[in-house]
Parts: C-alpha cells; sequence; structure tokens
C-alpha cells in the first residue's frame, strides 16, 4: 500500500474512533429540527403545519381520516396502531389536507397497511410515524408544495410482494419543496422517486428536494432518484444496497455532499439514461465530501459528472452539516420515531431560512397542556437572550426587532402543565438586506432562456425576471434599458411580488435592468445594475441546422445515428416533455421569402407547432400524426422578411412521443428594393421619428423624396 493510502485509511480510523467517543454528547437537542428546501419562500413562505389549529389525540382510524383530511390548521397527534382494512391491504390509503402537522406519539404509532396521500396539497409536517407495507405508497405526494417528513420508519416486507413494488416516499405530478430528514427508509425496493418519468412538463423546473440524515438500509433502488429539478443528498448513511444508491436523470441537477456509503452499497451514484450532457435524460451529480467503502469503478454513469448547483442559494445548512465519518453513527443514535418529540415546538423561521422581511413574527406550533413559552434570541449561538415581549403563552407570534442582512439563532423552551420542560433544537434564520438580491437571469448572463414554456401545449412567452425579496418592501419598480444596453433604463411597471414578465425582449442584445424598492414609508432604494446578453444565431437563405440554432424552454440537442430517424447533419432538436422555442436572427437579403420546417412526424404523439417573425404569428399547424417520418411543412404565405428580423419556431409535445427537428429553410422569392410601399399623403398621417438618408430627423416630407421610418425606406408622395 502507498504510503499516502495509508495514512488516508489511518486518519479514518481515527474519524470514526472521535465518532464513536462521542456519541455520548448525542442528545435530542441536537436534532436539526426543519432544514432544507421546505423552508423556501416561493409559492409560501416556508412550512408551519397546523400552526394556528387545535391539537387532538386521535386512536382510531375514523378520528385520524377525519381530523387530517380537511385544509383547517390543525396538529393530529395519533396514538397506537391503525391497520388496514383493504383485501390484502391494497390501495388503502388516507389524504391528507394543507395546513397539517401530523405526529406519532411515543415512538410506536404505526400505520400498517395503510398510505398517506398528498394530492395537490401544501404545507405538511409528518412526523415520528412508523408506516409499514403500505400500497401503493407509504407516503406519496402529488403536485404538492412544502412538504416535510420527519423520524419516521418507512419499509415494507420486501419479499417481491406487490407492497414491494411502489415507493416508501415519492414526490411527482409537480411537486416542490421537499425535506426528509432523519428517517429510516429499510427493506424496501422502490424507495423515494422523485419525479414523474422522462416525459412530464409538470415536473420541468418544480422538483426541489433535501434529504440529510436519513438512513437507507436493505433497499434496492431510488435512495432517492430525482429528476429535472434539484436535489440536495447531505449526512445520509447507505447500507446493503443492491441497486443503486442516488439516480440522477432529464435535466436533474443533484450535489452528494458528506454522505457515508458502507462497503456494500453497490452504486453510490447512476446515471439513469445518458451520461452525453447533450442529451435530454442526463442528469448532472455533483459531489464532496462522501465516504465510499469501495471503489466507484470506472463506468462513467456511476460517477458524478462534477456538476451540480448551490444548495445555499436556497437555505443555510453548514450549522447542521456533519463530516462524513461521523454520520454512520449520528444516524443510528437519532433516526426514526423518538419518544417525546410530540412535546417539541415546531418554529418558523425553519432553520436555515433565508431573506427573511422586516415584518416576520417569531412562530411556534401548537403544543398539548403548555403553561408558557420561552424565546430565546441572538446574533450569536452561543449567546442568546430571553425576549420578554415575544414569549406567551400557547402560540401567541413573538415580534421582535430585526435588523436586515443579519443572521440570528433562536430556540423555544416549552414549559408544561406539570412543570416539565421541553426545548427544541437551536435554530437560525438570515434577514433580507435592503435592495432586491439573486437575479434571474443571472448578472452577466449569456446565453438565458428569454423564452420559456407558459402552457403544456402552447407557444413559449417572454422571460419572466426573478429576484429575491428586500427586507422592508412594499413593491418593487421594475426597469430595463434598451436592447443595445444603453443606459439610461426604462420604467416597465410595479409589482408587489418578486418577478416580472417583459412584453418583448430581443435576441442578440444585451439588456442593463435593475429593482428599485419602495418601502413601507414610501421611501425608495435604488437597485443595483444587472445585466444579460444573449446569443447571436444568423439565420440565412437556404437551410439552417435546428441544433444550430438558439434553443429555449425544454429543447434539447440529440444525437441521430440512423437507427430509427435519420436528420441532417445526424443531428436534431427534442423538445422534451414540454414547450421549446428555436430563435435566430435573418442575415439574408431582405424581401418576400417562403419558410419551411423539417421535422421528424411521431405517429405516436402529434406535435403543435408554431412559426412567428418578431413575434408576430404567422403559421401555425399540427403534426398529422400518420407515420414514422420526416416531413417537411412549407407556410402558406410568404413572409417580408430584412436584415435584422427575429425568426421564431415554437413547439410542445401531445403524447409521449419525443417533438425531433431537423432544419428551418427559407428562400427567398423576390429580392426588395429597399424602398417601401408604404406612402404618406400628409405629415399629420406619418409614424415618428422619421428620418433622410442622412440620418437627420425631419417634420415635414417633401413629395417624391426618401425617408426612413423605424429601419424602412419609404417614398413620401
Amino acid at each position: 500500500m502507498k504510503k499516502h493510502q495509508l495514512f488516508k485509511s489511518l486518519f479514518f480510523l481515527v474519524l470514526v474512533f472521535i465518532t464513536l467517543s462521542s456519541n455520548a454528547q448525542i442528545t435530542s437537542n441536537q436534532w436539526s429540527g426543519l432544514v432544507g428546501f421546505a423552508n423556501y419562500n416561493d409559492m409560501r413562505n416556508g412550512i408551519t403545519g397546523g400552526y394556528g389549529g387545535e391539537v387532538v389525540r386521535v386512536s382510531n382510524r375514523e378520528d385520524f381520516t377525519r381530523y387530517v383530511g380537511d385544509n383547517t390548521p390543525r396538529v393530529v397527534i395519533l396514538e397506537g396502531r391503525l391497520e388496514g382494512t383493504g383485501i390484502n391491504r391494497q390501495k388503502d390509503i388516507i389524504s391528507v389536507g394543507s395546513n397539517k402537522t401530523i405526529i406519532g406519539a411515543g415512538s410506536g404509532a404505526t400505520l400498517y397497511g395503510i398510505g398517506l396521500d398528498i394530492n395537490t396539497k401544501e404545507n405538511i409536517i409528518i412526523r415520528n410515524l412508523i408506516i409499514f407495507d403500505a400500497d401503493p405508497d407509504a407516503i406519496a405526494c402529488r403536485n404538492a408544495h412544502h412538504i416535510w417528513v420527519d423520524h419516521c420508519d418507512l419499509s415494507s416486507e420486501h419479499d417481491n410482494t406487490k407492497e414491494d413494488w411502489d415507493g416508501l416516499l415519492d414526490f411527482t405530478i409537480g411537486s416542490s419543496y421537499l425535506t426528509a430528514s432523519w428517517n429510516k427508509f429499510h427493506d424496501h425496493d422502490k424507495v423515494s422517486v422523485c419525479n414523474s418519468g422522462t416525459m412530464h412538463y409538470e415536473d420541468n423546473g418544480k422538483i426541489r428536494l433535501t434529504y440529510h440524515h436519513n438512513s437507507f438500509i436493505s433497499t434496492t433502488q431510488r435512495n432517492p432518484r430525482v429528476g429535472y429539478g434539484l436535489g440536495h443528498v447531505f449526512n445520509n448513511y447507505y447500507e446493503d444496497i443492491s441497486s443503486y444508491c442516488i439516480g440522477t436523470h432529464t435535466q436533474a441537477k443533484v450535489l452528494s455532499e458528506n454522505n457515508y456509503f458502507s462497503s456494500n452499497a453497490n452504486k453510490p451514484f447512476q446515471q439513469m439514461y445518458s451520461t452525453n450532457s447533450w442529451d435530454a435524460s442526463h442528469g448532472e451529480i455533483g459531489e464532496s465530501g462522501s465516504y465510499f467503502g469501495k471503489s466507484l469503478g470506472s463506468s462513467a454513469e456511476n460517477k458524478p459528472t462534477g456538476t451540480s448547483f448551490n444548495p445555499s442559494a436556497y437555505y443555510i445548512y453548514n450549522n447542521v452539516l456533519d463530516e462524513a465519518a461521523y454520520a454512520k453513527n449520528i444516524i443510528a443514535e437519532n433516526a426514526g420515531p423518538k419518544e417525546g418529540i410530540e412535546k417539541e415546538a415546531i418554529l418558523w423561521p425553519g432553520n436555515g431560512a433565508i431573506d427573511i422581511s422586516c415584518d416576520a413574527r417569531l412562530l411556534w406550533g401548537p403544543l398539548e397542556n403548555v403553561s408558557k413559552t420561552l424565546i430565546y434570541v441572538g446574533k450569536e449561538p452561543d449567546n442568546l437572550s430571553f425576549e420578554e415581549n415575544a414569549s406567551s403563552e400557547g402560540t401567541t407570534p413573538g415580534k421582535i426587532q430585526l435588523d436586515e442582512n443579519t443572521t440570528y439563532y433562536w430556540r423555544v423552551k416549552t414549559v408544561f402543565a406539570d412543570n416539565s420542560e421541553y426545548e427544541t433544537p437551536l435554530y437560525c434564520f438570515t434577514t433580507a438586506g435592503n435592495k432586491a438580491s439573486k437575479p434571474y437571469p443571472l448578472d452577466g448572463e449569456t446565453n438565458p432562456q428569454l423564452r420559456e414554456a407558459v402552457a403544456e401545449k402552447a407557444q413559449c412567452g417572454p422571460m419572466t425576471l426573478k429576484w429575491r425579496p428586500a427586507f422592508d418592501a412594499k413593491e418593487y419598480n421594475v426597469y430595463i434599458s434598451d436592447p443595445d444596453g444603453a443606459l439610461p433604463v426604462h420604467f416597465l411597471g410595479t409589482t408587489t411580488t418578486t418577478s416580472f414578465k417583459p412584453d418583448y425582449l430581443r435576441f442578440g442584445c444585451k439588456y442593463i435592468w435593475r429593482v428599485d424598492v419602495v418601502k413601507a414609508d414610501d421611501s425608495v432604494v435604488t437597485g443595483d445594475e444587472w445585466s444579460f446578453s444573449s446569443p447571436t444565431v444568423f439565420v440565412n437563405e437556404g437551410k439552417t441546422e435546428a441544433e444550430d440554432l438558439i434553443r429555449n424552454a425544454y429543447v434539447y440537442k440529440e444525437y441521430s445515428d440512423g437507427s430509427w430517424y435519420k436528420a441532417s447533419n445526424n443531428h436534431a432538436t427534442v423538445g422534451e416533455a414540454g414547450p421549446g422555442s428555436l430563435n435566430g436572427i435573418w442575415n439574408g437579403p431582405e424581401g418576400k421569402c417562403t419558410m419551411s420546417l423539417t421535422y421528424w412526424n411521431e405517429k405516436s404523439g402529434a406535435a403543435g407547432f408554431y412559426l412567428f417573425v418578431n413575434d408576430e404569428l404567422f403559421e401555425t399547424w399540427r403534426g398529422d400524426k400518420t407515420s414514422y417520418a420526416m416531413v417537411t411543412h412549407t407556410a402558406a404565405q410568404q413572409v417580408n422578411l430584412k436584415k435584422g428580423d427575429l425568426i421564431r419556431a415554437d413547439f410542445y409535445v401531445d403524447g409521449k412521443m419525443r417533438c425531433r427537428i431537423d432544419y428551418i429553410n427559407i428562400k427567398v422569392d423576390e429580392i426588395s428594393s429597399g424602398i417601401s410601399e408604404n406612402i404618406y399623403d400628409t405629415p399629420d398621417e406619418k409614424p415618428a421619428p422619421i428620418y433622410d438618408l442622412m440620418g437627420r430627423k425631419v417634420e415635414v416630407l417633401q413629395p417624391g423624396h426618401i425617408y426612413i421610418c423605424k429601419g424602412k425606406k419609404f417614398i413620401s408622395r
């Protein structure tokens, strides 16, 4: 063994020894509380669960179903064991409504043969439950958002029965903002799928999830599997994994961080469908700080790609991030159901929440038999002060004075009627600054998505400008420059949200924009200037390959090897699970032109097509769905083109087939003289401004003279 390898091995053994020696110091107060994407302020301001509602204890299915099923804020504490009633426990589920905190009492509250179904709901906390042998899923989230699953034990018999073939925690059909923490996933096949497949428009850009401090033991696959969105998987423990641990595909970006992969954990990483970055099915996975019990191997599909995303843009987590060497023992000691969790107040803002506004009130979920609640807050984790004004009986929100752009630490001590006490973990949150921040597109972006999908089967719309909120904002004034990036910027409009959609953005241009904050007292904070610039791709007479055009929305480059279909230049563009947009700038002569689009006709799913010039629609049609063949559609009408005109082809998928486009072909039928046929009888009827051929602005037109208006020449009568 080489010296550096020996040193590395000895170093790890030292870390393990330290870990074992430190186990006695691990207490419930070191549990993390709510960390991760479920805290993120998008669609709603983090998770409060049953805040503001009553606390009920239930011990039978009728009461449990009734109290968890509506959308009324409520804390439901389950005692004992509920068993499914279906034949062979098949498809026995209980629907969960919004604004719920569901907690198992003690350490043995169990749903046996019963699954929880969360469909089109939000703001739900599930803690301290054992869910065993459920069909189809232990917990199924569909078109749901802001869900926290914590300290649960989820498993099946793992005996190849029907119960073993679906998920323990599935997050599908456009769901977003999930945190799964301190859970035990074990003895199951398909553990946790976080996408709906490779052709689901509803998932695009929505999947956001955090898995931390969970154990995955004696499972097969999907620990988890992530598609389309962002996944942060840190401080998890993997043992006896027969297929793969973390799977990624279809534009997903996943960060694996400080996980512990035992020697019998097969394939820590699995790129599910493609290792080629240009392929629509490819996903990215970055890795940092994990322990691997065995080599990753040489296969590209089982190695990190080296690229991912930065979770710190969404939440703080360094305060709960453990070294990988410690993860095994920390998780073994603290994951799964724990006695007394029902006495722990759930706090808002959540642990690691960012961009908290000045009007935030400290909230804590309702508990049983509370005598008083004591709030401790400070700017240093080891120097908290008792906040007398913020503390009260019950769940009255505590208002404290907050400073902008500051990190606060806090915890809550609950005193119960029997004089017992319970102290929460230490939480932290960061307030917003006095300006709008974190722009989208990123400052300096050179290839922004100027066109974005707005509906599943429709043409694309202009890109939405976005930013993170300011500390004390009543509303925002949005400004943007001319397409050449010249200052000053021009007023776009006012919004109370943190986004704004311009009417029209041109390719091949640079824009400078800013967002000014209008504060509660009507004073204005001028924002920073941000910029983005889009690429220039010229379209000339003849064929322009689709893969060479500017691709926006859900369209990707695909290699055509001729085994199924043959595309020119061996490449096409693929519309994947939703609308796409191809863009270019006309660089041919001015004149009347005929435009055609060549594409692969899909017998299994007809596509929709739109052709635009300067954002004006002049042709739309549908694939005929009659055969698999490369076909050409020629526009029924000619179109007048001049240099600089923006040409755009939008398309969408209808059915389960991808939409493949080969090229655009433009034929110049009649070259223009460069002089418009537009004639203006009197100066009152002319558009302004008007210039002569020397570039001088004119107010009075002379009959028979040539002038320029909006880039076009015309003869004055």
